[in-house]
């Protein structure tokens, strides 16, 4: 009989053991499968970060009364697109395979063109550039807003199936650029990048 009940205790106290380690598994496991979803949680929140960022700057400039840039580098570990109507970020996942978060854009910006290329196209077109120094005759305000526009139609048909993907290499660039006519001006946005050379 009391060899029966030591070996009763035996038992017992190998189930306990076993318990404990069901239990120290169970939180190891709950541990790391918390820490993932924080990693995904935390990119999540970053990459709406920076397409909300990027969206705000654009509102900012446009709120400028004078030509203007902001130039901003972003984050190597995210994949950023752009297009007229939205700001697209990607990273990868743990838990998700990819995190990618939309931000609509409330100021419609001409993206991937500079203003410079704007003011070299209207000068090509109508001779004036529409900068400060060679202001176009107010009798084209109409004909070169429905250019602007055109071209604007253009850039929105290309980036809807396209959209500009930004290299985390070199500043991304928005600017204020304006045309100034003889008794007026158009304002317009422009988000782009100089061209990157990998050699240097």
């Amino acid at each position: 009989m009391l060899e029966f009940i030591k070996h009763n205790k035996g038992v017992i106290s190998w189930l306990l053991s076993q318990i404990a380690l069901l239990l120290s598994a169970g939180i190891l496991i709950a541990a790391i499968a918390s820490l993932t979803f924080y990693s995904d949680w935390q990119k999540e929140a970053e990459a709406k970060a920076i397409a909300l960022q990027i969206a705000r700057y654009i509102e900012t400039i446009d709120l400028e009364t004078m030509p203007k840039n902001i130039s901003i580098l972003l984050p190597k570990n995210y994949q950023v697109s752009l297009s007229t109507d939205y700001v697209i970020v990607e990273a990868e996942g743990k838990i998700k395979k990819k995190i990618v978060v939309t931000q609509p854009l409330i100021i419609k910006p001409y993206a991937g063109i500079s203003g410079k290329e704007l003011h070299q196209l209207l000068k090509k077109n109508y001779g004036f550039s529409g900068r400060e120094n060679e202001t176009i005759p107010s009798g084209k305000y109409n004909e070169i807003k429905k250019e602007l526009e055109k071209e604007m139609e253009k850039i929105a048909k290309t980036l809807t199936l396209n959209p500009m993907v930004v290299n985390t290499k070199i500043p991304l660039i928005i600017e204020k650029t304006i045309f100034y006519f003889e008794d007026r001006q158009i304002e317009i946005i422009t988000i782009y990048q100089e061209r990157y050379d990998e050699n240097n």
